[in-house]
């Protein structure tokens, strides 16, 4: 019969090899959740015929995936010359390597063409972000069990499965979710190195390293050092100086040796890195009804959008879970201080005024795993208060799972348009359109269904894409779709300023309100023939344009 009391430190069994079996029963729901959620996502990777559509970055970091992945296997150990490092990173600056070789490494067993560095298979790459989310899902879940027991931890890999946002990213071959997976080892091995019971020197070398690789898969891995560092400083209080000398020597060590292109000249291109990683293009971004600079965005978006689009059950004993303080010994103590500590320093960071925001929850996207620990808090909560009534213990956790469970309707009744996805405080995506949220922003709203509806109404034509917000994402989208091809149909970016008698008569449009203003000349002009739809709202659609024939 499950065991409610949360489990403390001086309870907590330290099984050895001799005790698989024990262990496997321990994690087994972490275990189970991990491999559902894997099958669940790469069930729907590809575009055709049941996942998302293409993505603004997927092609385009897919791609230089697959060029770092071939340069290696081509030019072996000769890929670390000098030469050979300014030609392999040339055009790679802007983030570093690790997120795009983990997707040119799940692309490379599947690449009918090496030799053509633009022939891209999109649901290749897409199974590194698949696998990374299923083992975030496993490690939260283990973290938890670890020190509040079983029950706990399963609670913490289910909700992190049903969070709807955190499933979307899953299928999309980009850095965002592969960021978050090694930002989440990250913390999660600095907080095994100061739990261990007998602290060693090596440990802390071993979470710098973690923390190490959470910078070489995108800048956001340097935000997790303050919040770490002065958890540490508040945890370990005495002796504490060589842990963090040790920390960060080994961080920024890993960050040194994987990245080649800082070899050639450490010191000016580190400093050239981080000065520049945020020198890019202003984005827009819709909130509360209004266009804003994503620099010019209101200091709450970071709080709101996580409220809002976390389901409502997990929410809810989310904050239970962090407004509840463990006992004073306890491991879980330590876990629930160092995950509200990089969760409130995040979203503290993101409400600074001039901090770019945008694409709802994408930039924070860390927020998700973190609250999952809290769910698993929650429920450890939950359970205690349950323990002396008179439930069967079986009865109590059925209900505790199914009520995480019912988390599921948003991830069925939005897909593939998760990145739609709005939870009850908001009245669903209708309420958040009424109230002035985003729609979508993405792109992944043309999906296969759209496509394949395009391909019949209009045979032979050429097809306005919008709105393009980055090179290639209009050809990569052809690309993904061959039944537009097997057609006749040509997409292309939408151009504003041509003539209107010189514009195609056809257009398929996704619902970005950020750039309302830009396809006002084609919303306003149109016909709609087709849209994808969710909870009442457009997300994406196939509009016949005025001067069709």
């Amino acid at each position: 019969m499950p065991n409610f009391a949360a489990s403390p430190s001086r309870h907590r069994e330290q099984p050895s090899a001799s005790q698989p079996i024990h262990v496997m029963r321990r994690y087994a729901g972490p275990i189970c959740v991990f491999i559902a959620s894997w099958f669940a996502v790469v069930a729907t990777l590809g575009p055709v015929p049941a996942g998302p559509g293409i993505t603004v970055d997927e092609y385009y970091d897919a791609a230089a995936g697959k060029g770092l992945v071939q340069a290696l296997s081509n030019q072996g150990l000769s890929f670390f010359r000098f030469a050979n490092i300014e030609r392999n990173f040339a055009h790679l600056t802007l983030h570093p390597p690790l997120a795009r070789f983990c997707l040119g490494l799940a692309h490379a067993p599947f690449d009918a063409r090496p030799g053509e560095p633009a022939a891209v298979w999109i649901p290749a790459a897409r199974l590194a972000p698949a696998t990374g989310f299923a083992v975030m899902i496993l490690l939260v879940g283990a973290a938890t069990t670890k020190v509040v027991g079983p029950l706990a931890g399963a609670a913490s890999s289910l909700s992190l499965a049903l969070m709807p946002r955190a499933f979307a990213h899953a299928h999309f071959a980009t850095l965002d979710t592969l960021q978050t997976l090694f930002c989440m080892i990250a913390v999660v091995a600095l907080w095994l190195a100061v739990e261990s019971p007998r602290p060693t020197h090596w440990k802390y070398a071993l979470a710098g390293v973690a923390w190490g690789l959470a910078l070489l898969a995108k800048i956001n891995g340097a935000l997790l050092a303050p919040p770490l560092l002065i958890w540490l400083l508040w945890t370990k209080r005495r002796q504490v100086w060589r842990p963090i000398v040790l920390w960060i020597s080994s961080g920024g060590a890993t960050f040194f040796l994987g990245w080649p292109w800082l070899w050639p000249h450490p010191w000016a291109r580190t400093l050239e890195f981080f000065a520049t990683a945020s020198d890019r293009q202003s984005l827009h971004n819709f909130y509360l009804g209004q266009v804003w600079r994503d620099i010019d965005t209101p200091w709450h978006y970071p709080w709101v959008m996580t409220l809002a689009t976390i389901p409502v059950a997990l929410l809810a004993i989310g904050l239970l879970g962090a407004v509840w303080r463990p006992a004073a010994n306890s491991s879980g103590r330590s876990l629930w201080s160092i995950t509200l500590a990089v969760l409130l320093f995040t979203l503290l960071l993101f409400s600074v005024p001039g901090t770019p925001v945008y694409d709802g929850a994408r930039l924070f996207l860390i927020a998700y795993p973190l609250w999952a620990i809290l769910v698993g808090l929650g429920v450890s909560r939950i359970a205690g208060w349950l323990a002396p009534q008179k439930f069967s213990a079986w009865a109590a956790t059925l209900a505790l799972l199914t009520l995480l469970a019912t988390s599921i309707f948003g991830v069925v009744s939005y897909h593939p348009f998760q990145t739609s996805y709005y939870n009850l405080l908001v009245g669903g995506l209708g309420g958040a359109e009424r109230l002035g949220f985003e729609v979508t922003y993405w792109g992944d709203a043309a999906n296969a269904q759209l496509m394949d509806r395009l391909a019949q109404v209009a045979p032979q034509q050429t097809v306005v894409f919008a709105p393009e917000l980055a090179p290639f994402q209009t050809m990569a989208t052809q690309i993904a779709f061959p039944v537009l091809g097997e057609h006749g149909v040509r997409l292309v970016p939408w151009n504003a300023s041509a003539p209107a008698d010189s514009r195609p008569r056809w257009a398929v449009v996704y619902n970005r309100r950020a750039e309302s203003e830009s396809l006002a000349p084609l919303l306003r002009g149109g016909r709609v023939v087709f849209e994808n739809v969710r909870d009442g709202v457009w997300v994406a659609r196939i509009l016949q344009l005025e001067g069709e024939q």
